[in-house]
């Protein structure tokens, strides 16, 4: 998915689609939840400290069900950009 016009990158995310829709996701997420950060240690410490996978087992997660990407200031996540 490519950037739209001046829209730009924030921060890193992580796209964990267990299939149930969530509340308060960016707009192109129907399923699933998105947790963003300034750094990826970050992410997983807000992963366990809101109690989403407590205690955090990435074992149980399929590789399907997550993608890494970023979030844009128009509130989508995006898996990669093309660099202008």
């Amino acid at each position: 998915m490519e950037l739209k016009s001046n829209e730009w990158i924030i921060c890193p995310a992580i796209w964990i689609d267990d299939g149930k829709k969530h509340n308060n996701q960016p707009e192109n997420i129907l399923t699933g939840y998105v947790v963003y950060g300034i750094h990826i240690v970050d992410i997983f410490f807000r992963m366990s400290s809101r109690g989403i996978g407590k205690p955090l087992n990435i074992k149980s997660l399929k590789l399907s069900e997550v993608q890494e990407g970023y979030y844009t200031n128009y509130k989508r996540f995006v898996k990669e950009w093309i660099d202008y």
